[in-house]
C-alpha cells in the first residue's frame, strides 16, 4: 500500500495528549472556518478564522499555555511562523526548556507536535513561513527514501494532498512532504504535494513538541 493511503487508513489518536485533545474539541464545535491573517475566534459561535500561527498559537493557549508564554517572549504581538523556528531553534536537539521538547529526527515526531519552517527566499508570499501541528507519526514515502509524509492540521489557502479543505480555507488537514537530511535525520525541505512532490523547498525546518 503506497504511504499516503497507509496514512489515511490509520486511526488518529485524539487522546495522545492536550494538544491533539484540544484539536479535538475544536473541530468538534466548529461550525465555520476561514483564513485571515490574525485570530478571529468565537468559540460558543463555532467560528474559528485564522492563519497557520493564529491556529497554533490559539491551541496552545489551551493546550501547553508555558510553550506558548515561551513562543511569545519579547515580542509586542501575537507570533508568526518565524519566532516559531527561532524559538525552537534555541533548544538544543533532544532537550527541553521553556515547555518544548526539540525534536532532532523526523522519524521521532509524534502527534500533537509542531512543525515550523521559514519561507524560502525565492517563494513571494507576506508569510514568514508556515507551522502546523502533527496528527499522525510520519512515514516513509518509500524504501529507501529520505523523505517522510506527514499528515499535519493546518490553517491554509494551499491545498495539501488529500486535503480535508473541499470547498474552503481556513482549517483543515493534509498530508505534506518532508524532506530530511540522509546522514542526520533532521528536516532540510517541504512539499505542500505530499507523495506527488518531485522535490522539496530547502529551508530551516524545525519539529518541536509542546509538553506543558
Amino acid at each position: 500500500m503506497p504511504a499516503s493511503q497507509w496514512l489515511l487508513a490509520q486511526t488518529v489518536d485524539w487522546e495522545a495528549n492536550a494538544v491533539m485533545r484540544s484539536i479535538r474539541a475544536m473541530t468538534r464545535g466548529m461550525k465555520q472556518t476561514r483564513y485571515v491573517h490574525g485570530i478571529d475566534v468565537h468559540v460558543n459561535k463555532g467560528y474559528y478564522a485564522f492563519d497557520c500561527s493564529g491556529m497554533v498559537d490559539f491551541l496552545l493557549s489551551r493546550a501547553a499555555p508555558l510553550a506558548r508564554r515561551t513562543v511569545r517572549r519579547g515580542l509586542v504581538s501575537r507570533p508568526l511562523s518565524a519566532d516559531f523556528v527561532r524559538t525552537l531553534e534555541r533548544i538544543r536537539p533532544g532537550t527541553e526548556r521553556g515547555g518544548w521538547l526539540r525534536v532532532a529526527q523526523v522519524e521521532q515526531a509524534r502527534p500533537g507536535d509542531v512543525i515550523a519552517w521559514i519561507k524560502p527566499k525565492i517563494v513571494r508570499s507576506v508569510n514568514t513561513g508556515h507551522v502546523g501541528i502533527l496528527v499522525l507519526a510520519p512515514r516513509l514515502r518509500e524504501k529507501g527514501d529520505t523523505a517522510y509524509l506527514v499528515r499535519i492540521a493546518d490553517a491554509s489557502r494551499l491545498r495539501h494532498q488529500d486535503d480535508t479543505r473541499k470547498a474552503h480555507d481556513g482549517f483543515g488537514m493534509g498530508t505534506i512532504l518532508i524532506q530530511t537530511n540522509l546522514a542526520s535525520g533532521a528536516p532540510t525541505g517541504f512539499s505542500f504535494a505530499g507523495s506527488r512532490a518531485r522535490n522539496a523547498w530547502g529551508t530551516r525546518i524545525v519539529i518541536g513538541r509542546p509538553l506543558r
